[in-house]
């Protein structure tokens, strides 16, 4: 008999490994990907008689699959600014991407995969005159960039994947609460408040605001949410948030699966 159900609301393309390790454990894994991404391009001119780069930071896994593409059909020009260049990913499931495509990149954490960690890490003090990039998405967090300019370093923005709200899987959610052991994983503040959206849309007729719809008692059919950061999870109790969650202490697909065993096991 399956232990727990899962629902990942991870984007397509991201959500394999996690549901492999799920059922290694006996678990079932429903994909609700909230968030859909695109890709962007970026043209050589961005490189055209540019310094090369020192490091290059990666927030996400996305913009490591983004980056990939893109890199494959730059100049030899473009291509040379990262020949020497040290490469870093926020978080460790970042850093696992960046190993499968066969880029040498590395964490500067064992544990806490965030980019206030990954700032206060010595590698990231020492920075004044340095060139570094940054590989993200549209519309994502400034506090790398700020910080690290704020250290005398030339930091360069690097926008290569924009994400929008998936339609909301309206059968699998309600799937996913008849499970057994139902588990929510948001995997970010945007895959939250587009599941809050999405649902805010198919109940209509049961509640009129995001904070009735975040108070409604359908969320007892869960038997927990797993959050990948405190910051997700400070966000939602702040919203009226009252039911079980979990922050995974490892920022990983193990650590994910790691938490949900920890929680169903108890």
């Amino acid at each position: 008999m399956k232990h727990f159900t899962l629902l990942n609301t991870r984007p397509a393309h991201q959500a394999d490994a996690l549901n492999e390790l799920v059922i290694q454990q006996g678990g079932e894994s429903i994909n609700c990907p909230t968030i859909e991404i695109q890709w962007l391009a970026i043209s050589d001119k961005e490189f055209v008689n540019g310094r090369p780069f020192d490091k290059a930071v990666f927030t996400s896994a996305n913009s490591v699959l983004g980056w990939y593409q893109i890199q494959q059909n730059l100049c030899a020009e473009a291509k040379e600014l990262f020949s020497r260049t040290e490469f870093y990913a926020i978080g460790k499931a970042t850093q696992e991407k960046g190993l499968e495509l066969g880029l040498e990149i590395k964490t500067l954490s064992e544990k806490k995969f965030d980019s206030e960690h990954f700032l206060a890490h010595k590698k990231m003090l020492a920075i004044t005159g340095q060139q570094i990039a940054i590989f993200k998405g549209v519309g994502g967090r400034s506090l790398i960039e700020e910080t690290l300019s704020r250290r005398g370093a030339t930091a360069k923005l690097f926008d290569v994947y924009k994400r929008k709200m998936a339609p909301f899987c309206v059968s699998k959610w309600n799937r996913f609460l008849k499970s057994n052991s139902p588990v929510l994983l948001l995997s970010s503040l945007e895959s939250w408040q587009n599941l809050v959206s999405g649902l805010l849309q198919e109940n209509q007729n049961m509640v009129t605001s995001r904070e009735e719809l975040i108070q409604a008692e359908f969320w007892l059919k869960l038997s927990t949410t797993v959050v990948m950061s405190q910051r997700i999870a400070d966000t939602m109790i702040v919203e009226g948030w009252k039911w079980p969650l979990i922050v995974v202490e490892t920022q990983s697909n193990q650590g994910i699966v790691k938490a949900i065993l920890k929680f169903v096991h108890k």
